[in-house]
């Protein structure tokens, strides 16, 4: 959503970056796999490569913030 507002208002090209292995859709499952992957360190594989960046003078990257390992009642 942020990337898509960015290109609407300054009219760049976009690139999703997504796990290989999607992420579970149940919540729970998420966050044991994500804090499973910060105490190993992980670097999970994207599924679609990053196109050549040589061309641009700048990169912006956007990420949501979820990871807090639980979630308030």
């Amino acid at each position: 959503m942020l990337a898509g507002m960015i290109r609407e208002l300054i009219g760049c090209d976009v690139h999703l970056i997504e796990a290989a292995d999607p992420y579970p859709e149940d919540y729970e499952e998420t966050v044991a796999r994500n804090s499973r992957e910060q105490r190993e360190n992980a670097r999970p594989a994207i599924a679609n490569p990053l196109p050549d960046l040589s061309q641009y003078d700048t990169v912006l990257l956007a990420s949501g913030i979820w990871a807090t390992g639980h979630r308030s009642s």
